[in-house]
């Protein structure tokens, strides 16, 4: 099974405008109201109003279809009813508490290398008397 990170996820949230604040000023990018961007792997989260907060849904991104095949007969070995999408990806619900696990054929996410800035450390002073660079950064 390939499976290769969380795609995304949704979040439910009692006060939506608060919550979509709070991740607008964390850094990540509003895309369409209550659905965020990070910087390289796009929409990623969303949020949508509930009565207290919960997991309503996660993403986990697969490989291809084969990988999704066997998923779904693992979950129908366990008796877990399978939702096939028109997309290709499925959706199995936890039986208990009522999240969603959706798999869908995902493109690995490619993250932008950053250099790393010079930071001083014991018994290496690198940057003398200057402010730490990340004190001045706009983004994430």
């Amino acid at each position: 099974m390939a499976l290769h990170g969380l795609g995304e996820i949704t979040v439910g949230v009692t006060d939506l405008d608060a919550a979509r604040g709070f991740y607008d000023e964390f850094g990540l990018s509003e895309s369409t109201p209550g659905t965020f961007a990070t910087a390289d792997g796009g929409d990623q989260l969303r949020l949508v109003e509930t009565p207290y907060r919960r997991l309503v849904e996660y993403v986990c991104a697969a490989d291809d279809a084969d990988d999704i095949a066997r998923i779904t007969a693992a979950a129908a070995a366990h008796d877990l009813q399978v939702t096939q999408h028109a997309d290709g990806s499925i959706t199995i619900v936890e039986p208990i508490v009522g999240i969603k696990a959706t798999v869908r054929v995902r493109a690995r996410i490619v993250e932008t290398p950053r250099a790393t800035p010079e930071m001083n450390g014991p018994g290496r002073a690198v940057r003398l008397h200057e402010r730490a660079p990340a004190i001045f950064e706009a983004g994430p």
